[in-house]
């Protein structure tokens, strides 16, 4: 009787190993990038797919909203893999593709725009900041691959969808379907934002990642996995308008300044004498 206890004892234990086992490599699993180590897809663009909700406040540096019809992504931006199109007033790339604004303000720090899922197939979409060669630019995604239609990790990583630092491939605390993501870097701490989620229905969520390379450029741009998610108004520094007049004092501010130095400079003499 000892024996047969003793043997099923054994028995549930092996088996709740085993179940805390399965359950491990699981959550492990869940946090491999299913993209890498791949060769680029090699798939057309997934047709149309929904308009990318807004964010409910309008961005003063906003550099592209895509509202055109479809085709190229257009002559502001160099596509340097795969490619990027203009698909229902949205910005797609795939192949993994790459695509930097023209000529940019700011020094490739910054970078904004609104993403949006695109039905259930592995996808991802995101923002590149200080390309220059493409080799140690910064390249930082959000990416579906739980194949429920929503967002499901964050990544940071280099180049092409490369070398990860900091915080490199991690689940989001909450995944999601739409949202505005903003990359920022200020040292070597590079921080990406999710604000406006699925419409506000979630509070925001904020990824702050240290290690970031030394920048190799000041670009800014986009990328895609395989032209399924979508991204739109994309952004980055605000910049002064060209021609803006350069702020200067009035006829009477520049009376009252000179009579203010005259005074000073009387006050200063007279201290000289008195010494």
């Amino acid at each position: 009787m000892r024996n047969l206890i003793g043997k099923k004892l054994l028995g549930t234990v092996l088996l709740t190993m085993l179940l805390m086992l399965t359950v491990s490599v699981q959550a492990v699993l869940a946090d491999i990038d299913e993209t890498l180590g791949k060769p680029a897809p090699t798939g057309m663009q997934k047709s149309a797919g929904p308009p990318v909700p807004l964010r409910s406040t309008p961005a003063a540096n906003l550099l592209d909203d895509f509202n055109r019809p479809d085709g190229p992504v257009g002559s502001n931006w160099t596509v340097h893999d795969g490619y990027c199109n203009v698909s229902n007033n949205a910005a797609v790339c795939g192949g993994l593709g790459r695509a930097t604004f023209n000529d940019a303000p700011g020094d490739g720090n910054v970078a904004e725009a609104d993403v949006a899922v695109n039905g259930t197939d592995l996808q991802y979409t995101g923002l590149l900041l200080n390309y220059g060669a493409g080799v140690s630019n910064l390249f930082l995604k959000v990416q579906s691959q739980s194949g429920d239609g929503r967002f499901s990790h964050v990544a940071f990583y280099t180049g092409n969808n490369g070398d990860g630092f900091g915080l490199g491939f991690t689940e989001l605390t909450s995944p999601f379907s739409t949202a505005h993501m903003k990359a920022t870097r200020v040292g070597d701490v590079v921080t990406i934002e999710f604000t406006d989620i699925d419409g506000g229905a979630q509070p925001p969520q904020t990824y702050v990642s240290p290690g970031a390379p030394p920048a190799e450029g000041t670009g800014i741009g986009i990328v895609g996995y395989v032209g399924i998610a979508r991204l739109d108004n994309f952004g980055g520094i605000a910049q002064q308008p060209a021609g803006a007049p350069i702020p200067t004092l009035s006829g009477w501010g520049m009376i009252l300044l000179s009579m203010i130095l005259a005074g000073s400079a009387l006050w200063m003499i007279r201290r000289r004498q008195n010494v």
